[in-house]
C-alpha cells in the first residue's frame, strides 16, 4: 500500500507542475506568471490532490489486503 500512496503523490505532483505551467506563456507582466510560480502552485496543489486521492485509496481500497 505504501507504493500505491508515493506512486499517486508523485503522478499528481508531476501532473500539477505540468499544468501549472500553462499560463506561464500567456502573459508575463502578471507577477504570478513568473517562470517557478505557477509550476510550485501546481506541484503544491498536485501534491494535496495526491494526498486525499491516496488516503481515499488507502481506506477505501479496491481490492482485498493480504
Amino acid at each position: 500500500m505504501i507504493e500505491f500512496w508515493c506512486t499517486t503523490v508523485l503522478i499528481c505532483t508531476s501532473l500539477g507542475a505540468w499544468l501549472g505551467a500553462i499560463p506561464i506563456p500567456l502573459d508575463w507582466d502578471r507577477p504570478w506568471q513568473v517562470w517557478p510560480v505557477s509550476c510550485v502552485y501546481g506541484g503544491l496543489a498536485g501534491c494535496a490532490l495526491g494526498h486525499i486521492i491516496a488516503a481515499i485509496g488507502w481506506h477505501f481500497p479496491l481490492h482485498e489486503k493480504s
